[in-house]
């Protein structure tokens, strides 16, 4: 079956420059739900003729001519230029408003007429080429805009409002219509048009063209369908050159590569989100949006990366580098964040990922406290801010919260800071949904109630606020509390039989890695407050910590490589302090001195440090701790040493 050739496109279509199926309403713009129309004429195609009137060229006289896309006219070798303005429009609408002009009928034509309309307006482009120079400025002007509609009748006003075209004009302009000329005029008069002031008509609102920025690099020229006057010398700036000029080439490969590397890690914004968004031209002129587009695109330049990616990490840390100053550029007006928004306080943190893996650590930090301070005007930790939201707006708010909260924490361990969201983030209140229907929130679940434990006040601790002598916040009860409901299976842990089911092998590792580091944590936390005994509780004991390396080796070795490398250089910290803690201990810690010392000499620790070794070199962020888990590893290889040759 040959296809139905369709005539001509809607003027949504375009103007947004999509496929049209030529009905009306048609099929784009009933999906949009945009109102189709067919108003706005077609243009004919093909050059302008040059033969449509006879011009005189003499040596006084350099007739200029001002082409269609309202390019400032050149002048001969020899004259003197003058200001050029967009002025010289209004002297050009009183000769283009003729009646003579071919196949035009004032009583029948119709706008949805095209035939006719195109007619009509390549007779006034043809008219506007031939006598664009030689027209000089009406003096009256301004008394002839304001005139009255009966006044406008009487002198033989066309369609065209505002503009009346009377023989009196054609004396002062000197034209003769029979023969196409015009009267000689000085250079001085010919070229004094271009300083005067133009009123525009007071009753013609002319719609604004829509220009792509980037059209001088080969796109096709927009539809002239306005008058003269209103046709801007340069386009108006788009919100983003560098999303329109990469939106095909790098932003929507690296966008899947987002959703496949960092979405399980990071899942605030769906897929079908995004992407829908991204499909709409209209939210290409959203600062906000856009700004969290390109930050997730940053963030996915650089992290994770896979082993073949490696070698091509600086080019990629450069666009990384790119994207984020696209981004900085987006927000640096004045009122940005006067309204806080999920994408605001997102970008924020997309921001934060990405310096920290570059290894901006102070300034990930800032970023990260732009983040959680959006999410503090939005409210994320008050249940009464979810009521009245939309579903889906409510479970990206909790995510979010949930993913500001555990970062949040787990920063103030690693980095010594403090937290704003305080209170449990496990609460039977903001957990408004079933973690069995809801994978992608169901690690966050988990994480959140391991962090619940790590309060303001554990925090103050770990900080050093306190004297360890005489504080009363971390109790020996307290502790035991705690390293307890950290104790036992991942069902035993976190309250439900199908807590791994259905994740992934990268949420795995964050979630049982950030499980073991959180035990050893707490108990490092109670061996500087003097809690740790021997022969007491098992849990205060030296026998736990290695009892916690050797389920972070047991859970490493079942993993791939691959899930482990998904993660930055925080998850080969965490991995570092569980191997540490015992070399840390003998050189700070004179009550466990020498007990750590005889850990030390065992086999089992030493083949756990090796083992622990090897992951973190072996990760593409290990570089800079091979060095101390080097130290560690000869620490504990001498004090065996010793061992034997004692014995």
């Amino acid at each position: 079956m040959v296809p139905r050739l369709i005539k001509r496109a809607c003027d949504q279509c375009r103007t947004r420059k999509v496929k049209c199926s030529g009905e009306e309403p048609c099929d784009t713009c009933t999906k949009s739900c945009l109102e189709c129309s067919f108003l706005k004429p077609i243009l004919p195609k093909g050059p302008i003729p040059r033969d449509i009137t006879k011009q005189r060229h003499s040596d006084k006289h350099v007739p200029l001519r001002i082409s269609r896309s309202s390019s400032p006219a050149k002048l001969a070798r020899g004259v003197q230029p003058q200001a050029w303005s967009s002025d010289t429009w209004h002297d050009l609408n009183s000769s283009v408003l003729n009646t003579d002009i071919p196949n035009w009928n004032n009583d029948v034509w119709q706008p949805t007429d095209t035939s006719s309309t195109s007619a009509v307006l390549e007779g006034f482009w043809e008219e506007i080429c031939a006598r664009s120079c030689q027209t000089p400025l009406i003096n009256n002007v301004n008394t002839t805009l304001q005139e009255s509609p009966s006044e406008s009748a009487s002198t033989g006003t066309t369609i065209l409002d505002g503009l009346p075209h009377t023989t009196e004009m054609e004396a002062m302009i000197g034209y003769n219509e029979t023969s196409g000329e015009v009267s000689s005029t000085n250079d001085a008069d010919l070229l004094s048009i271009f300083n005067q002031t133009v009123i525009p008509p007071l009753t013609y609102d002319a719609p604004q063209p829509l220009y792509n920025n980037f059209s001088i690099l080969g796109s096709a020229r927009p539809d002239v369908t306005s008058m003269p006057w209103s046709l801007p010398f340069c386009p108006p700036e788009d919100v983003s050159p560098v999303l329109t000029l990469t939106l095909e080439t790098l932003v929507k490969p690296q966008l899947e590569i987002f959703f496949d590397r960092v979405y399980p890690m990071i899942p605030i914004f769906s897929r079908s989100f995004i992407f829908g968004r991204l499909s709409d031209v209209e939210s290409h002129q959203n600062r906000t949006f856009v700004a969290l587009i390109l930050s997730m695109v940053s963030l996915s330049l650089i992290h994770p990366l896979k082993p073949e990616e490696v070698q091509h990490r600086p080019t990629r840390a450069k666009q990384s580098q790119t994207m984020m100053d696209e981004v900085i550029r987006l927000r640096s007006k004045w009122d940005w964040a006067s309204q806080p928004s999920v994408e605001a306080s997102t970008t924020s943190y997309m921001l934060f990922g990405t310096m920290f893996e570059l290894g901006h650590t102070e300034g990930a930090r800032l970023k990260l406290r732009e983040s959680i301070g959006i999410g503090e005007l939005l409210r994320l930790d008050d249940v009464r801010a979810y009521i009245g939201i939309e579903h889906d707006e409510a479970r990206r708010r909790m995510r979010l919260f949930w993913v500001l909260g555990i970062t949040e924490r787990a920063y103030a361990l690693q980095r010594v800071g403090s937290i704003t969201f305080h209170g449990s983030l496990y609460t039977p209140a903001i957990k408004m949904l079933d973690p069995a229907q809801d994978l992608p929130s169901r690690t966050l679940l988990h994480l959140a109630k391991l962090f619940s434990f790590v309060d303001s006040n554990i925090v103050s601790c770990w900080n050093g606020k306190c004297d360890p002598s005489t504080c009363t916040t971390l109790t020996k009860q307290r502790v035991l509390s705690i390293l307890r409901s950290l104790n036992g299976t991942p069902g035993q842990v976190f309250g439900s039989e199908i807590a791994l089911t259905g994740l992934s092998e990268v949420q795995q590792a964050d979630l049982l890695i950030t499980w073991q580091w959180l035990r050893n944590r707490v108990w490092r936390l109670a061996a500087g407050h003097g809690l740790t005994e021997e022969g007491g509780e098992e849990e205060l004991s030296v026998e736990y910590v290695v009892e916690v390396a050797n389920t972070t080796v047991l859970i490493c070795r079942r993993l791939s490589a691959n899930a482990l490398e998904a993660h930055g250089c925080g998850f080969v910290e965490k991995l570092y302090d569980i191997a540490s803690i015992v070399t840390e201990l003998i050189q700070t810690s004179t009550q466990l001195q020498n007990k750590l010392v005889e850990v030390a000499k065992t086999d089992q620790w030493t083949d756990l440090l090796q083992s622990l070794y090897d992951f973190v070199t072996s990760h593409r962020s290990g570089v800079s701790f091979v060095q101390p888990m080097s130290q560690a590893l000869s620490v504990a290889q001498s004090a065996r040493l010793l061992c034997v040759g004692s014995s």
